[in-house]
């Protein structure tokens, strides 16, 4: 999902960054980034734990971190479908400021850099012959197991599913693609079929499918 208003870095101010991060992100992440805020409890999917540097919603192959426009594409945009508000208001200084005081929440910023974001395909024609071999790479990746046969989030292991915290996850209801977290583009669902949705169970398939494939699965 592109940006509305791609800008320059500033550099970190973590003073101002943190006084934004408390109003803004605070009652649902935690003074400190634990995802305890005091509304945190009450919230589903639960507020992510950002220090320990492990996010879904990333450009990078699995295991690596975000990049800095990963962090402030979710800053922007939000997350669809979950409590995590877009602050597109927010002036382009103070959105950068709040990735720097995330960034400074996690100590595996300070020890890694991100890795090079994965390269999406040009993505060829949507044509019914690719939408049915996508249904093929449906059956075969077994990804009605979790998803379900018709992609309601109601596979036969869809009850059984944990976090990395321990906690039950559901699978998405892909019916309802409105509310993607990566958004709703083919590229976007792309993205996330070869970067995986780290934190969950939800895996990378870069190196499993062929581009080809991908892209079938996406249509």
């Amino acid at each position: 999902r592109p940006l509305p208003s791609p800008s320059p870095m500033p550099a970190p101010d973590l003073g101002r960054g943190r006084k934004l991060y408390m109003s803004r992100c605070g009652p649902c992440h935690g003074a400190e980034g634990r995802g305890d805020g005091p509304v945190a409890r009450g919230l589903e999917p639960r507020p992510r734990d950002l220090t320990r540097g492990v996010f879904k919603l990333r450009s990078t192959p699995t295991g690596s971190l975000p990049t800095d426009e990963d962090l402030l594409r979710v800053i922007t945009l939000g997350v669809p479908g979950t409590s995590m508000l877009g602050w597109p208001g927010l002036g382009h200084e103070d959105r950068w400021q709040l990735v720097h005081y995330v960034k400074s929440l996690a100590p595996r910023f300070g020890r890694h850099a991100p890795e090079e974001p994965v390269v999406v395909p040009p993505a060829p024609p949507p044509t019914r012959e690719a939408v049915a071999r996508g249904a093929g790479v449906y059956l075969a990746m077994q990804c009605g197991k979790c998803h379900g046969p018709e992609g309601r989030g109601d596979g036969e292991a869809a009850n059984t599913l944990e976090d990395d915290a321990h906690r039950r996850i559901y699978p998405f209801d892909m019916t309802r693609g409105y509310k993607m977290k990566a958004g709703m583009e083919s590229q976007d669902i792309y993205r996330v079929l070869i970067t995986g949705l780290d934190g969950t169970p939800m895996p990378s398939y870069h190196g499993v499918l062929s581009a080809r494939d991908g892209w079938a699965l996406v249509y």
